[in-house]
């Protein structure tokens, strides 16, 4: 079955088609950032494929996210959508992961620094909503480029690309993003690039996506079973 969904997917790749244009990728990337702005919640799958090698990892997540008008994260939920897998909760105050395979609940330590969060929630963030106070990027940054415009389930996206080479360490990276030209938001990611003598590939697709609706403080607080046990984080 994951063989035939990566040739399903590979295939899909190659069929679609880019052609180079004019348009101004920082304003693909403005206007994108002035929509994100107004989200205060978002409910969203996330589907992640990763080819290093040899090796293929397929993973979705069931992503809920609430933040307040102060820009901050009030409420977020990771859920991985496999059978016997875990899930992240987080409430504004406090973070628990809920370990099904295990059957443990794993909290942090008092020492467990709040930036920890923080990071765990920006690739979240990143996807759908940004902060207010992101730094966007610039022409002269990482050769950033409009790549083109695809139609992708239905939905016409715009592609802004980055590349880097570093000589030094034999790195090339090139990152695309996909934004949809309805709603300006990032839909999709490919990043393809060299270390050393491996090649990568990964591709992160948001589906579902379902913005601003009513998200009661309930869908951060889990129920824990009885029978799991406690584990600190340290």
């Amino acid at each position: 079955m994951m063989k035939l969904f990566v040739g399903i997917i590979c295939a899909m790749l190659i069929t679609v088609s880019c052609s180079e244009s004019t348009k101004d990728p920082i304003a693909i990337l403005n206007a994108s950032m002035m929509k994100a702005m107004e989200i205060n919640s978002a409910s969203y799958r996330m589907q992640s494929l990763i080819i290093t090698g040899a090796d293929t990892q397929i993973v979705n997540r069931q992503i809920y996210i609430k933040r307040n008008d102060n820009d901050t994260v009030v409420g977020m939920k990771l859920k991985i959508v496999d059978e016997d897998s875990s899930a992240v909760y987080y409430d504004g105050n406090n973070f628990v992961l809920i370990d099904d395979y295990s059957r443990k609940v794993i909290v942090p330590d008092s020492a467990m620094p709040a930036g920890f969060i923080a990071a765990g929630l920006l690739d979240i963030q990143s996807m759908i909503i940004k902060r207010r106070d992101g730094k966007l990027a610039d022409k002269n940054q990482n050769n950033i480029k409009y790549f083109g415009a695809v139609e992708l389930n239905g939905r016409q996206l715009e592609i802004v690309s980055f590349s880097k080479t570093d000589n030094t360490s034999k790195q090339k990276s090139e990152v695309k993003y996909y934004f949809s030209a309805d709603d300006k938001l990032l839909r999709r990611i490919e990043m393809t690039g060299v270390k050393g003598s491996s090649k990568y590939y990964q591709l992160i697709q948001v589906n579902e996506l379902n913005i601003n609706a009513p998200m009661p403080d309930s869908v951060f607080s889990p129920s824990i079973p009885n029978e799991y046990t406690k584990q600190l984080w340290k």
